[in-house]
């Protein structure tokens, strides 16, 4: 069994990998994501992300 930290590999993950296998994953027309502390949060449109 692994013992590397699932969150930590979400954070560390590639875009494409993100877009690709997470992204698809999210059922509304937003992501919200958190870039480095809480306050760098913004909200996109998934369908931008995903081109």
């Amino acid at each position: 069994m692994s013992s590397t930290n699932p969150q930590k590999r979400l954070l560390d993950a590639p875009f494409e990998d993100f877009a690709s296998s997470l992204l698809p994953l999210y059922s509304g027309p937003q992501v919200t994501i958190r870039i480095g502390s809480a306050s760098h949060e913004y909200t996109l449109p998934k369908a931008l992300l995903c081109k």
